[in-house]
């Protein structure tokens, strides 16, 4: 990774796969390099995160899709027990 013009190891080792985490928004620049290879072309990674509102809604619309989905499973297991189906 590249930062103030540095190039920065972020992890040397026998790893074939990292993560990255705590990026904050921004243009990150990566290089690769196979073991005792050449280093590969700059690969330019933008990093934007959603508003934490959006999350929250999203898990209430989740949240409000769930309760719809028990009424109607307990509405139909209802109907079922007036008409002597179940």
């Amino acid at each position: 990774m590249k930062k103030n013009g540095t190039w920065i190891t972020l992890y040397e080792g026998r790893d074939t796969a990292s993560t990255l985490t705590g990026l904050k928004n921004g243009d990150y620049i990566f290089r690769l390099r196979a073991e005792q290879g050449e280093w590969s072309e700059p690969l330019t990674v933008v990093i934007e995160h959603h508003a934490l509102w959006k999350a929250y809604a999203f898990f209430a619309a989740g949240f409000v899709l769930f309760l719809i989905l028990c009424g109607l499973l307990l509405r139909s297991s209802r109907l079922k027990e007036v008409r002597g189906d179940g």
